[in-house]
């Protein structure tokens, strides 16, 4: 008898605790979501970032303390790591966070939230250069009121970024996406941006640093008319096409920027110049919103200096909003070339302040 009243009385002990210590009040929120879902592989020279975003809500009647965010990323999929890279409070500029024991944890110290107060913050990581998906596995919690016990509000959950991996995913050579930071960033399409009889229009765009917001995505998307599917509305090829085959790149980076720096190279397969002189071709824009006064799209673009005098403006003013223009005139890149494949690519240089299709 004795045994059993002994046995009753420990799991009950046992059960206690346990409730105690991992209990989740429905009333404590927690949400980390990808930022963005999907992002392109890191390769070469190119870093790309996976960022979550974690959203704290107190909706309890006693304040939460001693608040905390524990999470470790995993490759799924692949071999290379992910790295824990930076921290972005968001609306409380006293929360921290820090790598953890291992490259790829993070460990965050909140600040404490009063009740029906919140906290939004966001983690990143380096992506990396093989796999097919980031799982963020984390924990986090507080404590109640004053009490100075294991917490009262423990929660767990799997955020999930997907990886483009340029071995298995076609897209790999028309699309890009990654994560910004306010230090700014690179994006580029392809392999380092080379392009190929295969892989015929690359875009790369240098994302400055910036002020104006916590963050940004950047993504590229190219098209072609040869694409099964071909634009909608066409595109107009110009007259040095190859095979009636051209190219368009749409940027989607939102945020105010002093300038987009963009690179856009189309192979040598696909132009023939013939005694064109490619300082007379330019890109045609698209902008996303109405054109500016003096500005109708679909716009060719001009030198930047051009701008700046027919606009009677310094050139430090360009680029204009709602009217990108070309930082360089076009060329040729020539047959000394370091890198081999782009010898006799045709290569645009543009600066923008706004998103927006970028065609021939």
């Amino acid at each position: 008898m004795n045994y059993v009243k002994s046995t009753f009385v420990a799991v009950i002990v046992a059960l206690t605790s346990s409730a105690a210590w991992g209990q989740a009040d429905p009333q404590i929120s927690i949400v980390v979501v990808p930022t963005p879902d999907k992002v392109t592989l890191s390769r070469g020279s190119l870093d790309t970032f996976a960022a979550f975003r974690v959203t704290f809500a107190n909706g309890a009647r006693s304040a939460l303390n001693r608040v905390f965010l524990n999470g470790t990323a995993t490759n799924f999929g692949g071999t290379d790591p992910v790295v824990y890279d930076s921290f972005i409070a968001i609306t409380t500029p006293t929360d921290t966070c820090e790598v953890g024991s291992t490259p790829n944890t993070v460990s965050c110290s909140l600040t404490s939230l009063a009740p029906g107060a919140s906290t939004d913050f966001i983690v990143v990581f380096k992506a990396p250069k093989n796999g097919a998906r980031i799982d963020f596995n984390w924990t986090a919690g507080g404590s109640e009121g004053k009490g100075g016990g294991g917490g009262c509000c423990s929660q767990a959950g799997l955020a999930q970024t997907t990886l483009v991996d340029p071995t298995t995913d076609p897209s790999f050579k028309t699309e890009a996406k990654t994560f910004v930071r306010p230090t700014g960033g690179t994006v580029f399409t392809g392999n380092e941006a080379i392009t190929t009889p295969s892989d015929g229009w690359s875009t790369t765009v240098v994302v400055p640093g910036f002020t104006s917001q916590a963050f940004t995505v950047a993504t590229i998307k190219e098209v072609s008319s040869a694409d099964p599917t071909p634009p909608s509305p066409p595109l107009a090829c110009p007259s040095y096409s190859t095979s009636s085959t051209c190219f368009a790149s749409t940027l989607s980076i939102p945020g105010t920027f002093t300038s987009l720096a963009i690179k856009i190279r189309l192979d040598k397969t696909f132009h023939s110049l013939g005694r064109t002189k490619p300082e007379t071709l330019s890109l045609r824009y698209t902008g996303d919103g109405p054109p500016p006064p003096g500005t109708s799209y679909p716009h060719t673009l001009q030198l930047c200096s051009q701008d700046a005098a027919t606009f009677s403006l310094p050139i430090s003013a360009m680029p204009l909003a709602g009217r990108p223009c070309l930082s360089e005139p076009t060329k040729v890149l020539p047959n000394g070339h370091k890198i081999k494949e782009l010898r006799g690519a045709l290569e645009f240089n543009a600066l923008a302040r706004d998103n927006g299709q970028y065609e021939q």
